[in-house]
């Protein structure tokens, strides 16, 4: 089918990714048109497609700026991040249809799926009360115009879609020298609850009280004058359970956006970036996983400052985990107006490895109930490898039992396990390896660097993980 006049191919830019997915669509070719008096957006919109070439951009806004003008009306400006209009309109505004003919927005391809096609044309809709018209020019990337009625109502409109982009897609923003989406924080933030936990019953209690009283008593610590802010470390051996703590947090929340640091050597100002945005968006939780690697000698003073100076941190849950607490600086572990609660995470106890074991093993039976049998050789298992595992953390276990699932299946992924005889050989065996290995390495901490036949990463930072 031959293209209408109007529809162009369109890839979006860097900065247009930050903030839209290609996966948007827009049925604005549904809408009807609203033309009463709009020939001149005709004329005009005739007049820039005289002009289609990007290199001629510029040109094109400022035709439609003068029909604009002509037409006494107080509010236009170009605006550069197309994408951010296009997500702002799609959640923020109301009776978006086309003011002229021909005018295009995302459609479904003959695959079913979102077609590269970038809204094109002169719409107009409701925001707030006020009419806004937005004219999207025919150069892929290039900018758009916004018009309102006054400029006062112009300028309130380009705030509400500077704080718009300012939001991640879904959830979760991933700072690594500049905020965006995370998609695949998303999906792995809200996998793992309290239960999932396997650490001491008092400790995931403590975390829990210290979580939901930031969340469900706002009124409280304003009423006796507190600042509403929390702050929680983690801090212990690699592998024990901090990642997961993380998740469970974020997990309890599902209401806050999830704003994850990774790096922060990418940028002069990126600890005041990251905090700034957490600022924007409060209430939100903000992670700091791996803190003593994160924050450098040279930024201490400002991260210190950024947690407890002059700038609010009202309404942000601050989250940080650490496998070497010795490298921190005693500013932030004595001072509770920066972290409130300092959690150590050791090594599980006998009974937490045993109930560790537990969960996993029963994840490898594929049935909805288990017979006696089942739940016996569970058991046996379980606590035979909590008596051969002291010292190690759940992500050894983890590795134990993965190392010995992987030698059962072998190249048949459908497999299905028995937990007999063989199997519990196997698994002990792993485990007397894996401490031979840790005897070698003299290094408890290098638990976490070893990943044995699993390709299966740790942490946030390195996607699934244990600890």
């Amino acid at each position: 089918m031959e293209k209408s006049m109007l529809q162009h191919e369109y890839e979006p830019s860097h900065e247009e990714k930050i903030g839209v997915s290609k996966s948007v669509r827009i049925p604005l070719e549904c809408a009807p048109t609203d033309r009463i008096g709009g020939e001149w957006r005709d004329q005009a919109m005739r007049e820039v497609l005289t002009h289609p070439s990007p290199m001629n951009s510029h040109l094109s806004s400022h035709i439609v700026l003068a029909a604009v003008r002509d037409q006494n009306k107080a509010g236009a400006t170009v605006m550069a991040e197309r994408a951010a209009l296009l997500r702002f309109l799609m959640h923020d505004m109301t009776d978006v249809r086309p003011l002229i003919e021909h005018s295009l927005g995302y459609a479904p391809d003959s695959q079913g799926r979102s077609a590269a096609t970038l809204a094109l044309g002169w719409f107009g809709g409701e925001w707030e009360g006020e009419r806004i018209e937005f004219v999207f020019l025919p150069h892929g990337g290039g900018p758009c115009v916004a018009v309102a009625e006054s400029v006062p109502v112009l300028h309130r409109f380009l705030g509400a879609v500077a704080d718009r982009v300012q939001r991640p897609l879904g959830r979760a923003l991933r700072f690594t020298g500049t905020w965006e989406s995370a998609t695949d924080l998303d999906a792995e933030i809200g996998r793992t609850t309290w239960d999932d936990i396997v650490l001491a019953p008092s400790l995931i209690a403590d975390v829990r009280r210290a979580v939901e009283s930031f969340a469900n008593h706002k009124g409280a610590f304003e009423r006796f004058g507190f600042a509403w802010r929390r702050g929680i470390l983690f801090i212990g051996p690699p592998g024990t359970g901090k990642t997961m703590l993380c998740k469970a947090i974020a997990a309890a929340l599902p209401e806050l956006p999830f704003l994850y640091v990774q790096d922060l050597t990418r940028n002069a100002g990126a600890i005041a970036m990251s905090f700034e945005r957490a600022r924007r968006l409060a209430p939100c939780i903000l992670v700091f996983e791996d803190i003593d690697g994160l924050v450098s000698d040279g930024m201490r003073t400002q991260f210190l400052n950024e947690l407890d100076g002059f700038a609010s941190n009202e309404g942000i849950l601050v989250v940080a985990s650490s496998n070497h607490p010795e490298r921190i600086d005693e500013a932030l572990l004595k001072r509770p107006s920066r972290f409130d609660r300092v959690y150590h995470i050791g090594l599980p106890e006998r009974g937490e490895r045993a109930e560790f074991c537990r969960r996993t093993l029963r994840r490898l039976l594929p049935v909805t109930s288990l017979t006696d049998e089942q739940t016996a050789q569970i058991e046996r298992l379980s606590q035979q490898l909590a008596d051969k595992s002291e010292g190690f953390t759940p992500a050894y276990l983890k590795e134990a039992l993965l190392s010995t699932v992987l030698a059962f299946i072998g190249e048949n992924d459908d497999a299905v396990i028995a937990l007999d005889a063989d199997f519990a050989a196997h698994a002990i065996a792993e485990v007397e390896t894996l401490r031979e290995h840790l005897r070698k390495m003299r290094n408890p901490n290098a638990l976490s660097e070893i990943s044995g036949t699993s390709a299966a990463p740790m942490g946030l930072r390195r996607a699934q993980a244990s600890d």
